[in-house]
């Protein structure tokens, strides 16, 4: 393996990192970057202790999310100072030492914020002289995101940026990109209905079961279902193969005038959302802002305490998107959006203002520039 000349450190807890990571990628390799890697930081410093905590993760966030809320407030709270914090900045350390002698990057993007403290605490003690660089994949910056020696943040919104001046962060380490996604997701698409078994005449409701208990999942696809109003429901259940045999066993066929598509893995969800009128899904970062790149009103339903409560307000709060805590809100938003073109169109408005058009194109430009200014300022 060549040496990269930029790493990309991410985690797999969720797919949102990974996707962000795999956007920037692709655009660093059209900006002519002979060499990128992508590495899981856990997964290359601690494999096995990562795969038990990624499964405590994944049914800690769908079957306690209270108790998530109130791991991710307490650990906002940690100051940087702290002996926690100068623990966290030790994780893995010693093995990135090793991958960075190894290979030698010059530039290395964080898309999770624990290898970004890791990498902090080496420039400060002179054990990594290289570009630190951290992307940040929510539209809040959780404290743990703010370490003192990265050379540039990348975030979603101008908003984010005040909020990381506040919490410390020089001005001119900040530029506001958008949260990475893939370029598609900007582009116009003509798609054919029919290849995902839809009524190209019929309203689209988009249901993102992916990430959900099969409870909620369920009560999302019966509450679509149950209005008979004319539409049709796309449902995404992603890998989880006993999720989509459960919804399509109740909502296979047509039900009622609401015609239920059972779909598992999706490759091109961007085509999906084209033909959406509205979504109903989670308030992760990076699905959330592929649905603004697509002017896709959003219902965001029962949003996970911790960083997905934060998307969702500050959504909300934007105008695009609306809340719904139980079936019958969202059956009242459904009915809502679907029969007021107004009301759809004032969303789509407002995600237009929000997002940043290309943003994985914009990030790594303003990645780029800042890399060169930094060699000049060497270099002199």
């Amino acid at each position: 393996m060549r040496q990269p000349d930029i790493l990309i450190l991410t985690a797999h807890y969720g797919s949102g990192h990974i996707k962000v990571s795999e956007a920037l990628e692709a655009e660093l390799r059209v900006a002519g970057v002979p060499e990128v890697a992508v590495v899981d930081f856990f997964d290359m410093t601690a494999p096995l202790l990562n795969k038990l905590v990624k499964s405590v993760h994944r049914e800690t966030t769908k079957k306690a999310p209270e108790l998530y809320g109130l791991f991710y407030r307490g650990m906002d709270a940690v100051k940087s100072d702290s002996w926690l914090n100068s623990r966290l900045q030790g994780f893995g350390r010693e093995k990135l030492s090793e991958y960075i002698e190894t290979y030698g990057p010059e530039v290395i993007v964080c898309t999770y914020p624990t290898p970004a403290g890791v990498l902090s605490r080496m420039k400060e003690l002179g054990e990594y002289e290289g570009f630190v660089a951290t992307v940040v994949t929510d539209y809040r910056a959780h404290s743990h995101w703010v370490q003192p020696n990265v050379d540039i943040y990348l975030v979603a919104h101008p908003g984010l940026r005040d909020d990381l001046i506040a919490a410390g962060v020089r001005d001119e380490r900040i530029a506001v990109c958008g949260i990475p996604i893939n370029s598609r997701f900007f582009e116009p698409a003509v798609v054919d209905a029919a290849r995902y078994g839809l009524d190209p005449e019929r309203p689209v409701v988009l249901v993102m079961a992916v990430g959900y208990t099969r409870l909620n999942a369920a009560a999302m696809v019966e509450t679509c279902a149950a209005l008979k109003s004319g539409f049709q429901v796309a449902v995404v259940c992603g890998h989880d193969e006993d999720l989509r045999a459960e919804i399509g066993e109740a909502h296979g066929a047509a039900h009622g005038a609401a015609g239920v598509i059972v779909l598992g893995f999706v490759e091109r969800v961007d085509e999906l959302m084209s033909l959406a009128d509205i979504i109903v899904t989670k308030a992760g970062g990076i699905t959330a802002t592929e649905s603004l790149a697509k002017g896709l009103p959003m219902i965001i339903y029962k949003p996970t305490p911790g960083q997905e409560g934060a998307n969702a307000e500050f959504l909300v709060a934007a105008g695009a998107a609306v809340v719904a805590h139980d079936p019958d809100e969202l059956e009242a938003e459904i009915r809502l959006l679907l029969e007021s073109e107004e009301t759809r169109i004032e969303m789509r408005q407002a995600a237009e203002a929000v997002v940043v058009v290309r943003s994985a194109r914009v990030a790594v430009e303003a990645l780029l520039e800042r890399v060169e200014a930094a060699k000049a300022r060497a270099r002199d």
